[in-house]
């Protein structure tokens, strides 16, 4: 008798793991990536987008499939139509996860769970 209790305890936890296990989403799949496009330190935004990442994680071809972007020598110029002026000093720039990036969004590889900024601002040196 305790054997046969033993053996259904064990059928059924081996059942409840499984179960629990067989929901379980890829990370990629439950942490999309988060792109918001704002002027002025984030003043007024102009566009945001959630993206589920699949095959394609480069920053840079993400921007071009879900926005209007024009650019030049590999830096953006042109978001959604709003353009920078270097002879003011505005320009895109953008901001991984709230800090500010170090590689241009062609070098740029998405990760699950980013949250990138790119917001249209004067820039002072």
């Amino acid at each position: 008798m305790r054997t046969t209790i033993q053996i259904i305890v064990l059928a059924l936890t081996i059942l409840f793991v499984g179960g629990c296990q067989a929901g379980t989403l890829p990370e990629e799949a439950s942490n999309p990536v988060t792109i918001t496009i704002s002027e002025n330190n984030q003043e007024e935004i102009i566009d945001e987008v959630s993206i589920e990442l699949q095959d394609e994680k480069n920053l840079l071809a993400i921007l071009k499939k879900n926005f209007d972007i024009e650019e030049s020598g590999g830096l953006i110029t042109s978001i959604e139509g709003e353009q920078q002026d270097p002879k003011k000093n505005v320009y895109w720039m953008y901001e991984v996860n709230g800090e500010p990036a170090n590689v241009g969004a062609g070098d740029y590889i998405l990760k699950s769970g980013d949250k990138i900024n790119f917001d249209l601002h004067e820039v002072s040196y």
